[in-house]
């Protein structure tokens, strides 16, 4: 009896390793899952702060749909030995990772490892400004962290590796940056300056001249700890009139989209 148990009790941890070893395919990934994390290369991106919603839908019959900001791509998935893959407008490998669907391109070629979780990631939003900040708050080594352009919050190291730093001591500011050109012969791009700010009404400023090397500052506090420079709060919005709604829509296309470098402004988090 003892030696049958004990025979029973190895089979079952034979099949439970088979079982395990048999891939994902123990694993039920229909249904749909969201975007939150984009790797290129080296880099990490949140889509949401690029304004970007994707869902990836796996039905159960095998086929998918990926919804990209309202356009729709259809597809199909299939098990492997090594876990999934998606075919839609090109071939991805699909493995789960804690409870992470990574999609990687299959060709090699295209370096975009693409995440999704169940969880629908929250809308980025501006974090209101300070407006009763105190000239002692702005204290302290900043460096810049990102740049907000056309409702997309982009890394600051997005264009390029570089370094801007402002320290602030009771008025008095420090700027220094680093910016490499592109160019072998001219290299590192350097700008450095130490200069009084004006303060009033929560603002620190500072005019472009000669002596800040025609570098104008803005600086503002939000709410999340963050420090700003350009911000500009948004104004009201005016009631359109049905001809003026018309009119835009007609005149928007993906064509003749422009960055509107007004609504730029560049968040700077304290130095650790």
């Amino acid at each position: 009896m003892k030696k049958k148990l004990v025979g029973l009790l190895a089979g079952a941890l034979m099949g439970s390793i088979a079982f395990a070893g048999s891939g994902m395919a123990a694993e039920d990934i229909s249904g749909d899952w969201y975007l939150h994390l984009m790797k290129v290369e080296d880099q990490e991106y949140d889509p949401s702060a690029f304004g970007m919603e994707i869902t990836l839908t796996l039905n159960e019959d095998g086929t998918a749909q990926v919804d990209s900001m309202g356009e729709v791509t259809e597809g199909t998935w299939s098990e492997t030995e090594e876990g999934w893959t998606l075919d839609a407008d090109g071939e991805l490998t699909v493995t789960l990772e804690d409870g992470i669907l990574v999609l990687t391109p299959t060709d090699g070629e295209d370096p975009t490892i693409m995440e999704f979780s169940r969880e629908k990631p929250e809308a980025k939003e501006e974090s209101p400004l300070i407006t009763d900040a105190a000239l002692e708050d702005f204290n302290g080594t900043w460096k810049l962290d990102s740049i907000f352009m056309s409702g997309m919050t982009l890394p600051a190291n997005m264009f390029g590796e570089s370094v801007t730093e402002i320290s602030i001591e009771d008025g008095k500011i420090t700027y220094h940056s680093e910016m490499d050109s592109g160019d072998e012969e001219t290299g590192v791009v350097s700008t450095d300056f130490t200069v009084d700010g004006v303060f009033e009404d929560g603002v620190l400023t500072v005019e472009a001249s000669e002596d800040t090397q025609y570098t104008s500052l803005k600086l503002q506090l939000h709410e999340d700890g963050t420090m700003s420079d350009g911000y500009t709060a948004p104004a009201e919005e005016e009631e359109e009139t049905e001809i003026e709604s018309e009119t835009e829509a007609e005149s928007e296309s993906e064509d003749d989209y422009e960055f509107d470098l007004n609504s730029m402004y560049m968040i700077y988090v304290r130095a650790e």
